[in-house]
């Protein structure tokens, strides 16, 4: 018998999960960033890149479409999801194949860090033996969580124990690469619990190829527009530099990005069954508690980032990191548009059945980023590259509201962030004036971020905020709840 999960309990292993991809980064990169230092991280940045796009198409998809039949099947016999499992593994493993070859032939073979590239092609193995999907289809939370805890928490320790200078690269793609590999293998040992073996004459492996491609177009372009900046920064400046100065500032705000899309996963599911209801009032209420939730935290991160940039990015990456600040500046410009689209994109447009608009919407960003970055890196460098894909999202979320216009609300959406532009602003100003009583960065760095939280918060409560009242008025009552449980 294959182990079941509560509903409560794949929430606090998913919650933990998320906690941990947070966490590592801010244990890890302060160390890498003084370990290997600009030129180290950006020769891995490069050549990651590189390899993400063979990798990608191994996946063809999968871990997404992968979940559907497994959802959709679990309930039956044993061998009938068993043969879908198997057949998706094939293909992946045929994609794989290609991947391989091809990287080596187009990449390996002339690249400069002939070793480094070489070791990479450990990410297209990872790719074939990623099984999640399996686990995500049978709601099984639990396995992914502990799985990448124990891969984490290792790979952590070797990269104190090993990583030592700025010529480590390469020991550091290997404990990256390898330990990933050993993660997702283990995952293979518990899969006698939930599939059996089917006969390989049985396998159809091409029937699920239109239903993966489908959804892999959107993922596919989504990967090339967020990987490319790093591609063509490698290319066009030569320059590793850059390429790190580069992924250190986008590395933070992907970071900071999680707490601003963090809703879409709960509401996904929601707006579905909505949606199947046809009831169009509950959807465009539920949207209009996503976008207010967007502004709450958006906003205030947006701001902030500008008012203690010239302070964390010393702290946080060590000396020779300055041109991270004006980047960091530059690219928390994304994180509203990227809220925004996420709402759109995934909680509408997919819940609908419109995916090729989403499609549609990522494709023009990834062509407005190639066509600004082949000018754009070539007079600014990192800065350029940064610029394009501000000016990128801009364009992918302009064009999402514009489809959306005549079916949801959206000017309604729009005029809702005013309270929370007001208050980050407010608070902002307050930051920029807030005197300097502490030499340490980090007592000062703290003082900021509190005195920043406080004035933003104030300011919501002074403009009496539904939202945010809302939000008050749900934690009290819950607080009020557990304090009786417990009486």
């Amino acid at each position: 018998m294959k182990p079941k999960q509560s509903v409560s309990t794949n929430f606090i292993f998913n919650f933990l999960n998320q906690i941990l991809s947070v966490v590592v980064p801010c244990i890890t990169v302060p160390y890498l960033a003084r370990t290997l230092g600009p030129a180290g991280i950006g020769e891995y940045s490069f050549a990651l890149s590189l390899v993400t796009y063979f990798a990608s198409f191994t996946n063809l998809g999968v871990n997404l479409y992968g979940q559907r039949p497994i959802a959709y099947l679990k309930n039956e016999n044993k061998e009938v999801y068993s043969k879908a499992f198997w057949e998706l593994v094939l293909l992946r493993v045929c994609l794989g194949v290609i991947s391989s070859a091809a990287y080596f032939i187009l990449i390996v073979r002339i690249s400069d860090s002939y070793l480094l590239s070489a070791l990479l092609t450990l990410e297209i193995l990872n790719m074939i033996l990623d099984i999640q999907w399996l686990f995500q289809g049978f709601e099984n939370f639990r396995i992914i969580t502990i799985r990448n805890f124990i891969v984490k928490t290792v790979t952590v320790l070797a990269i104190f124990i090993f990583v030592k200078s700025s010529s480590d690269v390469v020991i550091y793609a290997l404990i990256i690469s390898v330990g990933n590999l050993v993660g997702f293998a283990s995952m293979w040992l518990v899969l006698r619990y939930y599939i059996v073996k089917v006969s390989f004459n049985e396998l159809h492996m091409f029937s699920h190829l239109k239903g993966a491609w489908a959804l892999y177009l959107p993922q596919v372009a989504i990967q090339v527009y967020t990987v490319l900046d790093k591609t063509m920064l490698g290319i066009i400046t030569k320059s590793n530099i850059e390429n790190g100065y580069y992924e250190q500032a986008n590395k933070v705000v992907l970071v900071l990005l999680m707490g601003v899309t963090a809703l879409s996963t709960v509401m996904v599911p929601r707006i579905s069954a909505m949606f199947a209801a046809k009831d169009q009032e509950q959807i465009n209420r539920y949207l209009g508690k996503s976008f207010s939730y967007v502004w709450l935290v958006g906003f205030p991160i947006t701001f902030g980032i500008f008012a203690v940039a010239d302070i964390f990015v010393p702290f946080f990456f060590g000396v020779g990191y300055e041109p991270v600040i004006r980047l960091l500046c530059l690219f928390s410009l994304i994180i509203i548009p990227i809220g925004i689209s996420n709402i759109i994109g995934l909680q509408y447009l997919v819940t609908t059945g419109n995916e090729y608009y989403l499609t549609k919407s990522v494709v023009l960003g990834a062509i407005v980023n190639f066509g600004l970055n082949m000018f754009f890196i070539r007079w600014w460098q990192a800065t350029g590259a940064t610029l394009a894909s501000v000016i990128a999202e801009v364009v992918i979320t302009v064009f999402q509201l514009w489809v959306v216009r005549d079916f949801l609300p959206v000017v309604n959406y729009m005029k809702s962030m005013k309270n929370y532009l007001v208050a980050a602003i407010v608070m902002y100003v307050a930051l920029i004036l807030m005197p300097i009583y502490f030499d340490k960065a980090i007592v000062l760095l703290m003082s900021k971020v509190i005195l920043g939280s406080i004035v933003y918060l104030v300011c919501l409560l002074g403009m009496k905020d539904s939202f945010f009242r809302e939000i008050i008025g749900k934690i009290i009552e819950m607080t009020s709840k557990k304090r009786q449980e417990i009486e």
